[in-house]
């Protein structure tokens, strides 16, 4: 019998601006999913000069961590501050 053939899988994708670079410029993120043995998580890693800052969020909790973000953001007591930014509460 035969080995399999192989298959691309990709595991992180970079969100950054246009005029920025994807790999390590100044407040990229890098989204990833990973997994150290007990189970998926995704990974969101903010990328600089001379940090790296990340968070794991369980696979499992992701959707709801976005959700209860969107409602935190839509609070009218915040729109002020967030005038600039609505794409994340207009979905």
């Amino acid at each position: 019998m035969t080995d399999p053939a192989p298959v691309a899988t990709i595991l992180t994708v970079a969100i950054h601006r246009p005029d920025s670079n994807p790999v390590y410029g100044r407040g990229a993120l890098q989204v990833s999913v990973d997994d150290e043995g007990a189970g998926g998580y995704v990974k969101i890693c903010e990328l600089g000069d001379d940090f790296e800052h990340c968070v794991r969020i369980d696979a499992d909790e992701l959707e709801l961590v976005f959700k209860e973000a969107k409602k935190l953001l839509a609070q009218k007591t915040l729109l002020p501050f967030n005038e600039g930014n609505h794409s994340i509460t207009e979905r």
